[in-house]
């Protein structure tokens, strides 16, 4: 809430129970009964002038050369509650099982099963990022300003990849520096 007040965006609206806030024109996420269905839930559909003003600052930094992205972004932006949301991380994650095989006998090798979760495609996840002086063992001296401009440039146009299971596509993701 309060990166919102600092970038001159409106309050996030309050949302009543079973029910979900979105922009107020263009949404193609909802049902001809004005509900929107995420997994198993039916949730009210409240349009807000909010939400929209959120989905076009959003779509200006995420998309800032896109129009299409930012429409697309506008038409599917769906704020629920925190409940809500909680819900959908534990029953709509994706979870993989995965296995690692004997080479010679091709049967699992023992204590080689293993369960992953990943996030949906599109997931758009925010943070603040901060750096202070560091010293290394040697002595070199890294300032704040050289973190940042190496932030900075990872983040223009590169697709970076965070974690492990680069070579099945997993963690693939673009890093956006707003302000």
């Amino acid at each position: 809430r309060d990166v919102g007040n600092a970038a001159g965006l409106p309050q996030i609206p309050d949302i009543g129970e079973n029910a979900c806030r979105v922009s107020e024109e263009g949404c193609a996420i909802k049902t001809s009964e004005d509900q929107v269905i995420l997994e198993d839930l039916a949730l009210a559909v409240e349009g807000s002038a909010d939400v929209k003003a959120w989905a076009a600052w959003l779509g200006k930094h995420l998309f800032p050369s896109d129009e299409t992205w930012q429409k697309e972004l506008n038409a599917r932006l769906c704020l629920v509650t925190d409940d809500t949301l909680s819900f959908l991380l534990e029953t709509a994650t994706e979870i993989t099982a995965r296995i690692q095989l004997e080479d010679k006998t091709k049967t699992v090798k023992s204590g080689a099963l293993w369960y992953e979760e990943s996030l949906p495609a599109e997931t758009i996840l925010a943070g603040l990022v901060m750096a202070t002086t560091i010293k290394n063992k040697e002595g070199k001296v890294t300032e704040p300003e050289e973190v940042f401009a190496m932030v900075k440039k990872l983040s223009e146009n590169t697709i970076l990849q965070f974690g492990g299971n680069a070579t099945v596509g997993r963690g693939l993701c673009r890093a956006i520096l707003v302000g």
